[in-house]
């Protein structure tokens, strides 16, 4: 599965009218394309790639976004929205949420 964040169908046509996106046009044609996809809210990848993968919104899978405040740990989460921000909440803190807890711990296990 490819997403592609930010990237709009119309203008897509364009550029593939023009042969400007030869291989968007080799994927579209020999895979399956789904041009009228919208995405969950709110639009962050942590959240919306979680609902194309396990099929749920965010109120089953329990990752509401890129940054999110855990009541049970009594913490700020975030996943990565910048350097300054990972390192003032804890750098080793956050790389365990990045790589461990997001799919380890955060996710709910139902989905």
């Amino acid at each position: 599965m490819l997403v592609i964040d930010t990237l709009m169908d119309p203008p897509l046509q364009v550029v593939i009218k023009n042969n400007r996106a030869p291989a968007f046009r080799f994927l579209m044609e020999h895979g399956m394309y789904f041009p009228e996809v919208v995405s969950p809210f709110p639009t962050m990848s942590v959240n919306f790639d979680t609902t194309i993968l396990t099929d749920t919104y965010c109120d089953d899978h329990h990752l509401p976004g890129l940054i999110w405040f855990n009541i049970k740990e009594n913490r700020l989460i975030n996943y990565g929205s910048h350097i300054r921000e990972l390192w003032k909440l804890g750098l080793s803190r956050s790389l365990e949420d990045i790589l461990f807890h997001m799919n380890g711990d955060h996710i709910s296990k139902g989905v």
